[in-house]
């Protein structure tokens, strides 16, 4: 059951009994993996075509090369960057165009927008959340699940959103959470900064076993229904056992008519920081995923560790295949249609006593061509 999994999966005793959700997939055991919700983030640009729907449950998994390791960008700080200029993986990125590297440790920079020529088109969609006005530019898919949902309210320059205070306002195989979201067309790479506190308290991080409290991007088909969810999530927080980001992949059932398939790979964040901006890049129906966290001057590229002292945790209902260690944590997703809803989410598995709170500095996109493009200033 999906309300099982998200407890029972984790390995982990449940913080509390829940409700049996829908129907498990009868080829799978639905208590074998582990449960989680998840955030991610999108851009638009060259159209490209629907593959059609896929109810294989080995579709949407690595798309990466087994022995591709982790793209990163090494970095300036505070040295401007002509976002205008593309470049090439390796090549310098300013990390003050995120983090200001004079400002406190802890804040984050959200910098000027400055739309070069491989934004045209992509710069309407961005947002400084620095005005209530630009709250009709988007759209909200469940309003019923946040209980705050503001630009430039509850905190000067920022989108703030709160979940209701209940279980399953994240987004894990037939359970959906908020979403506020613009529709993107094609090929993007989408960018956001954010804070992720308590209710009262945006210094520090909610903290539950197995909660999965988090906030980031979810990108999803527009044609997803119950048993046929088709959309991924990159985000972060506190997860199952730790502060980390995840990764997270969800496809129809087997058969169409029982629990959609999630697979997500976790990996902690350094420093358990409950700050950073995080990217997802879309080429083709491949989808690539970058963080920088307070402290790194470069985007980093999520991989899958299978060794070393944090290895890759990967949890879910969905398919786990082989990856090599080191490789790159992609997903291919020729299902997705052409156009998604990229869209910002905060929830949670089970709700903290403290409290949820995700607090956005803006969201900007662009368009690519390469993975180069991928790690370009926006």
């Amino acid at each position: 059951m999906v309300a099982a999994c998200f407890a029972a999966c984790s390995g982990a005793p449940s913080d509390e009994e829940t409700d049996a959700g829908p129907t498990p997939d009868s080829g799978l055991n639905r208590d074998a993996g582990l449960a989680s919700d998840a955030g991610a983030r999108v851009d638009a640009g060259v159209p490209i075509a629907d593959a059609g729907v896929s109810g294989d449950a080995g579709v949407g998994l690595d798309a990466g090369s087994a022995n591709d390791a982790g793209v990163t960008a090494s970095s300036d700080a505070g040295t401007p960057m002509d976002s205008g200029a593309s470049i090439d993986a390796g090549t310098a990125v300013d990390a003050g165009s995120v983090f200001d590297a004079g400002a406190d440790a802890g804040s984050v920079d959200s910098g000027a927008v400055d739309a070069g020529p491989h934004d045209a088109g992509l710069a309407a969609l961005n947002d400084e959340f620095d005005s209530v006005s630009t709250t009709a530019r988007w759209a909200d898919l469940y309003p019923a699940k946040h209980a705050t949902l503001d630009i430039d309210v509850s905190l000067d320059g920022s989108l703030t959103m709160v979940p209701v205070a209940q279980n399953f306002t994240g987004w894990y195989s037939e359970y959906e959470g908020p979403l506020f979201y613009k529709n993107v067309t094609g090929n993007f790479v989408v960018e956001t900064s954010l804070t992720l506190g308590t209710a009262t308290d945006r210094n520090t991080t909610p903290v539950l076993a197995n909660s999965f409290c988090q906030g980031g991007f979810v990108i999803r088909d527009p044609s997803s229904v119950a048993f046929n969810q088709r959309w991924i999530m990159y985000n972060f927080g506190y997860q199952d056992t730790a502060v980390a980001r995840e990764i997270k992949t969800t496809i129809p059932s087997v058969s169409g008519t029982t629990d959609s398939l999630s697979t997500l790979n976790l990996n902690n964040v350094a420093g358990a920081a409950n700050r950073g901006a995080l990217r997802v890049c879309r080429l083709g129906s491949v989808f690539r995923f970058f963080h920088r966290h307070p402290g790194e001057a470069t985007w980093v590229e999520e991989v899958f560790r299978s060794t070393g002292s944090a290895p890759t945790r990967v949890m879910g209902n969905g398919p786990q295949p082989a990856r090599a260690d080191n490789s790159v944590l992609s997903f291919d997703r020729p299902d997705l249609a052409a156009t998604v809803q990229v869209g910002l989410y905060v929830g949670n598995y089970t709700p903290p006593a403290s409290g949820v709170r995700g607090e956005f500095e803006y969201v900007r996109f662009g368009e690519v061509n390469s993975v180069a493009d991928c790690l370009r200033d926006l």
